[in-house]
Formats: structure tokens, sequence, C-alpha cells
């Protein structure tokens, strides 16, 4: 019986007047993770991930064509197989849900530097949310290590580097410093003793005001999950860039007028004196 072979045309090319056919069946993870075992099929699933996106708009536009993109896929698991490639579901959505933690970082931080020395607002010096903080750093400084396993492509040459020390080269000259200085934790009171009324307990909540910094890594995230996953208009795009960074900005400032206005009572004079345990 003469087999049949299934295929699949990818309209994605359309645009640039070419549309693939290309067989289902040829697929090259197995070639390089066989069985079919539950951890086999899992370990594709991971890899798989990692691996350059059929449906990202990025890839569609760079490679431009269904066979250039399963060349990539070889090239990828044959030399770099532990890398995750910049056009990647893993990446995308990776860079989705940080982008969450960035929103939450530019809503929290202002408000741990505005209240934690007001009177009678403990609920800023309890454990839990100092560990609430704490958890996001620790967020951000995964990023920053996922950065170094994560390739980046070359508008020039065309092409995405997925080279481990081309890899790092290019991040610690571009964005290693202020994504490093805007996750280091400041909240290390939760595991050394540092009196609240001290003026290094100051110091650290008020260089946590560095953690806006991961603002110019958020946009850049933020709009590479726009192109890669959603049909937006460039105004619909810039509108919603500008509500979003305009709500950032009066909130700082109102922290910032908060922060005025309790060094201006005397609440950094180390006038207030409390266990911020012993209050429920």
């Amino acid at each position: 019986m003469a087999s049949s072979t299934i295929f699949r045309k990818n309209r994605l090319f359309a645009k640039y007047g070419h549309e693939c056919d290309l067989a289902n069946e040829l697929d090259p993870l197995p070639a390089f993770v066989s069985g079919n075992s539950i951890w086999a099929r899992f370990r594709r699933a991971v890899k798989r991930a990692r691996m350059v996106s059929e449906i990202s708009k990025h890839s569609n536009n760079f490679f431009r064509s269904q066979g250039a993109i399963a060349s990539e896929k070889y090239r990828h698991l044959r030399q770099y197989p532990s890398i995750i490639h910049p056009f990647s579901d893993a990446r995308r959505w990776w860079e989705f849900f940080v982008c969450w933690v960035f929103l939450m970082q530019f809503f929290l931080i202002p408000l741990d530097v505005a209240y934690f020395r007001i009177p009678n607002l403990i609920f800023f010096r309890r454990k839990a949310w100092k560990w609430t903080r704490m958890t996001l750093d620790c967020l951000c400084l995964i990023d920053v290590c996922i950065n170094f396993a994560t390739g980046y492509y070359n508008r020039q040459k065309k092409q995405a580097i997925l080279s481990p020390p081309r890899i790092a080269g290019h991040y610690i000259t571009t964005y290693f410093v202020p994504d490093l200085l805007s996750s280091l934790p400041t909240h290390v009171d939760l595991f050394i003793e540092i009196p609240f009324n001290s003026s290094v307990f100051m110091s650290l909540q008020i260089l946590s005001m560095l953690k806006m910094l991961r603002f110019v890594t958020f946009i850049r995230y933020y709009t590479d999950f726009l192109e890669q996953t959603l049909d937006i208009s460039y105004a619909a795009y810039k509108i919603s860039l500008v509500v979003i960074t305009s709500l950032i900005y009066y909130h700082l400032v109102t922290c910032m007028l908060i922060f005025t206005y309790a060094f201006n009572m005397g609440y950094f004079k180390g006038v207030v004196n409390y266990d911020p345990d012993s209050t429920v």
C-alpha cells in the first residue's frame, strides 16, 4: 500500500509571495531525542519549546521560509542544544511572565520606600511583605541568568547568535549592568540582623529604587512579546506604552511626595522605635 504524506501549507509567508508545503513528518527532534517513554516525550517538549517557533512573527519575518526555519532547528539542535532560541515559545512566554514581575516591582518598590518609616503602617514592615519583595528580586536574578542562556538576533548578519561566549559578551556590553543592579535583593534584613532605625537599613531601602532601571528591559520585553504574538497596530502599541509609562510615572511621583513628607516630619531621624513583629 502506497504511503501518503500529509502536508500543511504555511500561510505566514504568503506576504512574501511564498507558500511553503512542508511534510508534518519532518520533525528533527526524534533524531536527537529518541524513544516513546514519558521521559523522552517530556525532553522533546522541553527542547521544542526552546527551539525557533514556527508561529513567531519574528522567525517568519527574518527567516522568510519554512525550509530556513527547519535548517535553523537542525543547526540549533546539532551545535547549541542547551541554548534558548530568541524566537522560541519558551523565550516569548518567559518575557510575558517577567513583564508582570517588573510591573509588580514598579508598583511595590515606591510604596516600600515611601511608607516604611511612617508610624502605624505596620504592613510595610511585616515579613510577608519583605518575602514578597525578596521573591520578586530572585525572579529578576533568574531572568539575568536566563539571558546568558538565550541567543540574540544579529540584524547585520541576519543570523540568530547561539554561541554561549558571544551571547555572554553581547549581554555584558548591553543590558547586564542595569539588569544586575536592578535585581540585587535589598531586604537582606530577612537573613541578617539590621536595626530598623539604622542608616544601613535606610540606605538599602533607598538603593532599592535602582530597581526602576528595569523599566528599559520591560519596554524591550513588552515590545518583543507584542510583535511576536499579537496583531496590534503601531498606534495601539504606542498608546498602550504611553498609558503604562504614565501610570508608573505618576505612581512614582506620588510615592516620592509621600517620602518627602515622611522625611520632613522627622520619621527618618530615628524617632520611630518599635518591633515590627510585635503587632498583628
